[in-house]
């Protein structure tokens, strides 16, 4: 069982983690979710969402991604453990000062509105997100959540949500994230 601290503590051990990664992420695509933006008083874990900026060549095609840098500082820096899990998507440390699990989820701009909903949570709460209206979910009956993206039938779905706020319109209306429980 993981050990909980204060939201505050948390906020405090993720602060430098966080402000070394915005670095290397896209403007403002680099956020607290989970339980520290749901506001709860103890913390199990913390976990970020972000979009890394990628390497351009001067015609301003995209190369590799950015936020390997700042893990590697964060590292070297003593802040964050060796990867305890090293996908592309996810990753997993701990954080030295606390010992707390970290979860970084790494998206794109067009995956954002949909993934920061759902790793906001709470778990039970995404779930409904990502559940049809027919068998007892918030997601409209002709939709489906894959990979980050709303899709209706094989299409993705149109007009995409360009923000958390339109996604969450779009299942049923917009919940402050201290309320997402269920």
């Amino acid at each position: 069982m993981k050990t909980k601290i204060a939201r505050q503590e948390a906020i405090e051990a993720g602060k430098p983690i966080l402000k070394t990664l915005m670095q290397y992420c896209e403007f403002d695509y680099c956020r607290y979710a989970g339980s520290i933006r749901r506001q709860t008083e103890m913390v199990g874990d913390v976990e970020i969402v972000c979009v890394p900026r990628t390497q351009q060549d001067l015609w301003g095609n995209r190369g590799a991604s950015l936020l390997p840098q700042g893990i590697e500082i964060l590292i070297a820096d003593g802040l964050l453990s060796a990867p305890i899990k090293n996908g592309e998507k996810y990753k997993q440390f701990t954080i030295t000062s606390t010992g707390q699990q970290l979860d970084l989820f790494i998206t794109t701009p067009e995956q954002w509105p949909v993934i920061f909903a759902i790793r906001t949570g709470s778990a039970d709460f995404s779930q409904k997100l990502v559940t049809r209206v027919n068998k007892g979910g918030k997601l409209p009956s002709h939709l489906k959540v894959l990979g980050g993206y709303v899709w209706e039938g094989e299409k993705l779905y149109h007009p995409k949500p360009q923000t958390e706020r339109e996604f969450l319109e779009l299942c049923g209306g917009w919940v402050e994230p201290q309320d997402r429980i269920i």
